[in-house]
């Protein structure tokens, strides 16, 4: 992510809040292709192993709230992966929207406008590549094309599946909550951060799911060993004292609650077990990695 026009404090706010959290991502290897190529561990069954990348870049320039009308952001993604290419597809690239199904296409452009809602202009723009070798890459004719974020209202979509096909034996709250909050921080930097991080967290803002008061819904699947039971995940990570900014009292606190339907696994108990108790070594340092 890229702070367009934004004041030097603010900036340095929400530089040392997103750095973190962004930090484990900032592969330019990724960015720029050079990256190092591994083992695709599938094989096509159907049609031809190829590489993928994925691209999207959106901008939003005009913070309204905090009335800084030439300040904003550029927000980049890339994804390179292992794919495959069906048989009577050619290689090429396809715009992003292209690729969805009409209820994802809501669903994506719903989250892209809770941006314009926010800034006084957003525009984006996004591939899907397919690639022989992830070497040489089809060319992405409107590659320049920034096409403006539609103003669109998030639908609801049913599940039309018919659930009497299957046996299901348990129903749970399936949902995320994600939020975070400015601790003793001046007006205008609090307001940039959640100018920024609103858009980015809105849709998973769900203070039902927050308070376990979510809907259930049944749990589209079945163990073969265990028992089907809800599960639920929360962690909460307070940090203050912002050095970079000069303001000792300020920071933030992240809150992130995930609840949906698991397994008990044969023999253990239901209870609460600390996360770091559930990752690997390796997971538990990834984890950990977070500094303000």
């Amino acid at each position: 992510m890229k702070l367009i026009n934004m004041p030097a404090m603010a900036a340095d706010s929400v530089n040392q809040i997103l750095g973190p959290i962004l930090g484990q991502y900032n592969n330019t290897a990724c960015v720029g292709n050079t990256a190092a190529s591994k083992m695709c561990h599938i094989t096509a069954i159907i049609g031809t192993s190829v590489c993928d990348s994925s691209n999207l870049k959106i901008i939003a320039i005009g913070m309204t709230a905090a009335n800084l009308p030439d300040a904003g952001m550029e927000m980049s993604g890339v994804i390179r992966s292992c794919g495959v290419l069906m048989s009577g597809d050619t290689l090429k690239c396809t715009p992003i929207i292209d690729l969805v199904q009409a209820e994802q296409k809501a669903n994506f452009l719903s989250q892209l406008s809770l941006l314009s809602a926010q800034y006084k202009k957003v525009t984006y723009n996004g591939h899907h590549c397919q690639s022989v070798d992830g070497s040489t890459w089809p060319t992405i004719t409107d590659s320049f094309t920034m096409a403006p974020v539609p103003t669109v209202s998030r639908d609801t979509v049913s599940n039309t599946q018919d659930s009497t096909k299957h046996t299901f034996d348990k129903e749970c709250p399936q949902c995320m909550y994600a939020g975070v909050k400015p601790i003793n921080m001046h007006a205008i930097h609090a307001d940039v951060v959640n100018e920024i991080l609103g858009p980015l967290l809105g849709q998973n803002n769900n203070t039902a799911c927050l308070g376990n008061t979510a809907a259930s819904d049944i749990c589209r699947s079945t163990p073969v060993i265990g028992t089907s039971v809800c599960d639920s995940f929360n962690f909460k990570l307070t940090a203050s004292g912002m050095t970079a900014a000069n303001l000792p009292d300020a920071g933030i606190e992240v809150s992130v609650v995930i609840r949906r339907c698991g397994v008990l696994m044969s023999g253990d108990t239901p209870k609460c077990t600390p996360i770091l108790d559930l990752v690997q070594a390796e997971q538990k340092a990834i984890t950990v990695v977070c500094s303000i």
